[in-house]
């Protein structure tokens, strides 16, 4: 699934993207119905601002849709949500790809403790989609 996405990037930027900073781990249902959450080291000297960083990978996610599903609606939404007291900023991408298909990407970043800490959840099944959130939603992000 990281390769397919990587190879997407790639087709619409013409580049050979790096995957850094230790292996994402993915929690999947099925190829429409996942859940990945990516941890790794984040040094703004190093780095550049972390805000400007996440805006710009919003920005690659959001062409790299625009330009594999052609004919596809493609609306956005940017907010925060707190989870276990972190905030996170929220980037919401609904797909609708015809004749039927529709698709939902929400990416939460923060940055904690020198770690940029990365999830992605998508799906197509507004059920499952619900079930992963309320997971999220549980889990433990503060000490």
């Amino acid at each position: 699934m990281m390769t397919i996405g990587k190879e997407k990037i790639d087709n619409v930027y013409h580049s050979d993207i790096e995957l850094s900073g230790g292996d994402p781990m993915m929690f999947k249902k099925d190829n429409y119905n996942y859940f990945i959450i990516h941890i790794k080291d984040y040094d703004p000297a190093v780095d550049g601002d972390y805000n400007d960083a996440v805006v710009n990978t919003n920005n690659v996610l959001y062409e790299t849709y625009r330009q594999t599903f052609k004919n596809a609606k493609i609306d956005t939404v940017t907010s925060s949500e707190k989870i276990d007291g972190v905030t996170f900023d929220r980037y919401s991408i609904k797909i609708e790809i015809p004749p039927k298909t529709n698709m939902k990407i929400l990416s939460y970043s923060t940055y904690k403790e020198g770690k940029d800490i990365a999830v992605s959840v998508a799906y197509s099944n507004d059920e499952i989609g619900e079930e992963i959130l309320k997971a999220l939603r549980s889990a433990k992000f503060s000490e």
